[in-house]
C-alpha cells in the first residue's frame, strides 16, 4: 500500500532539533539548518514573524 506518509522524530530530550520545510514542492529535513540551506541557496532565510509570535504564545505554529 502506497499512502505516501512519512514519520518523522527527534530524540526523547529534544537535545537534536528537526528543521523542515517545504520548498518548490519538495519536503526538506535534516537535524542542521545547516543541511536544509545546502539543498539550495534560493531558499529564504528570513524570520515571519506571525510564526514566532505563534511559537512563544502557543510553544507551536497553527495551521494557515
Amino acid at each position: 500500500k502506497n499512502n505516501r506518509e512519512l514519520f518523522l522524530a527527534r530524540d526523547r530530550v529534544g537535545i537534536h532539533p528537526l528543521h523542515y520545510t517545504v520548498y518548490n514542492d519538495t519536503l526538506l529535513f535534516a537535524s542542521e539548518i545547516k543541511s536544509v540551506f545546502a539543498y539550495d541557496s534560493s531558499i529564504p532565510r528570513e524570520i515571519d514573524p506571525l510564526a514566532m509570535d505563534q511559537i512563544f504564545t502557543f510553544w507551536t505554529t497553527l495551521p494557515s
